[in-house]
């Protein structure tokens, strides 16, 4: 298996605090250039047609404690993950420590299932918001398509709402 060298890695360290100043983003004061990649692992090539489910817990640890020293020995400093279901994190955010200890920052998708279950959404922000390995938050994935102009409207409102929600928990 391959690990991690300290030239690919390093703890991820500082509050982590998170601005933007004009056009640049910065963490802990710092200019941070994003040298990401999405990471949604499947269970199996075999199972690649079913949605990813939420592997970002100790039950599934050996399918990221494979690719984060690959992750970060490749450059990266960010992954994008979808599919974070807060009722498996609710104490179990081991995959944000595994990513704090390669040096990687994660942005955390909130996807389109909390526009049926807004009042969720707190939880999961609370769950990982004060983490040091979370960089920021992705709210929803796509943009809205395939649907009247109208229902696009009710569709944007809740991207707005959601975010709202974010921001203020």
């Amino acid at each position: 298996p391959a690990t991690s060298s300290p030239q690919s890695a390093s703890m991820v360290s500082g509050s982590g605090a998170v601005s933007v100043s004009g056009r640049r983003l910065l963490v802990d004061g710092a200019p941070f250039t994003v040298r990401g990649v999405n990471y949604s692992p499947l269970l199996s090539y075999a199972r690649r047609g079913e949605s990813p489910p939420d592997v970002f817990h100790a039950a599934h640890k050996a399918i990221w404690e494979r690719d984060l020293p690959l992750i970060a020995a490749m450059g990266a400093n960010v992954l994008r993950v979808y599919n974070w279901d807060p009722g498996l994190h609710a104490d179990d955010l081991t995959f944000l420590d595994a990513c704090s200890e390669h040096g990687l920052r994660v942005i955390l998708g909130i996807s389109n299932y909390f526009y049926d279950d807004p009042a969720a959404l707190p939880k999961i922000v609370q769950q990982a918001a004060t983490h040091p390995a979370l960089l920021m938050w992705a709210v929803t994935n796509e943009k809205v398509h395939g649907v009247s102009d109208a229902e696009a409207v009710v569709q944007y409102n809740k991207i707005a709402e959601l975010t709202a929600s974010v921001r203020s928990t």
